[in-house]
């Protein structure tokens, strides 16, 4: 009887705790990082006790969020949680007729950046545009990458056909008197068929004498490794390089390492801008240390010397 009243005091001790659920309504505010901009206010009802776990959404337009994210809130809380836009860069490949050989789509978180590699060769025809350029995702855009026809490469050499060959007459020996009479003859010299020049390993191969300025015709080295020339003019025979290209000038053998497209000084391309001096016409980026690193460079005029120049940059082959 005593063992029974202690285990009945022993139970009496404890007391049993009840989890009470309710509804838990919390508020979420999406807030736009880069505007600060409230995109989209909801509420959202939890059956649970006094804490819910609220997991970050994905809101439509922005970059979707890591599934880890979240907050713990108590009912009637508001919770903010931020997004970044999801930036997309169309990049439309044209051909030489304009037509639209492909399309190609990036889509990166707003206010990033990344450099773009363009195909040096689609549906039969080359690279006319920068062969790279970086891209800033600062809002949804456009941009033409242009390729042109490809060169026809060089006739390979036409072989001379040969003589046939008649079949051998008996020999005869020649009587003392034809011998006489043939060694009388005058001899005919015979003029060996020209060869064909091998075609050259070189795009471009120039003369470039140190001018201090841009001629008129002709190339002109300004300053120290940069020769400039006119579009049109003979600056024209710079738009057939391209990444790779083989070119020597004044002598030296150079290969093609880099080609950018900027906009010129606001002084000397009325088209231009300050704003815009030296930045690439592309991703606007400023290109100006590039421009005048101390490599051997080429330029000449984008759009027949309005605003835009072409740099080419060289480096020892």
């Amino acid at each position: 009887m005593k063992k029974i009243l202690a285990f009945l005091a022993i139970l009496t001790t404890f007391s049993v705790t009840h989890i009470v659920k309710s509804d838990v309504v919390v508020t979420i505010k999406h807030v736009d990082k880069i505007s600060q901009e409230v995109v989209k206010t909801e509420k959202k009802t939890y059956f649970s006790d006094d804490l819910v776990y609220v997991e970050k959404p994905q809101i439509a337009g922005y970059i979707k969020p890591d599934s880890t994210i979240g907050a713990i809130a108590k009912n009637g809380k508001t919770l903010t949680f931020y997004h970044t836009k999801a930036i997309t860069v169309t990049l439309e490949l044209v051909g030489k007729d304009g037509k639209v050989l492909e399309t190609q789509t990036l889509t990166k978180p707003q206010n990033t950046a990344e450099t773009y590699r363009a195909k040096a060769e689609l549906a039969g025809q080359i690279l006319a545009s920068a062969p790279s350029q970086d891209i800033n995702f600062d809002k949804d855009k456009k941009i033409v990458v242009k390729y042109k026809e490809k060169p026809a490469p060089a006739p390979a050499p036409v072989a001379t056909p040969s003589e046939p060959v008649a079949p051998a007459e008996p020999v005869t020996q020649p009587s003392q008197e034809q011998s006489s009479v043939a060694n009388q003859a005058p001899q005919q010299a015979v003029t060996p068929a020209p060869s064909q020049p091998a075609p050259s390993p070189y795009t471009i191969d120039i003369s470039a004498p140190y001018t201090g300025y841009v001629p008129d015709t002709g190339f002109g080295q300004w300053m120290a490794n940069h020769i400039v020339a006119h579009n049109p003019g003979s600056g024209a025979a710079f738009l057939a390089l391209n990444v790779g290209s083989l070119a020597r000038i004044n002598g030296a053998v150079y290969r093609v390492s880099e080609i950018y497209r900027i906009w010129g000084p606001p002084e000397t391309y009325p088209g231009s801008s300050e704003a815009k001096r030296y930045k690439d016409v592309y991703s606007g980026v400023d290109r100006a240390a590039v421009i005048f690193d101390g490599r051997m460079t080429l330029q000449t005029c984008a759009d027949d010397g309005y605003s835009q120049v072409w740099i080419y940059k060289l480096a020892p082959a």
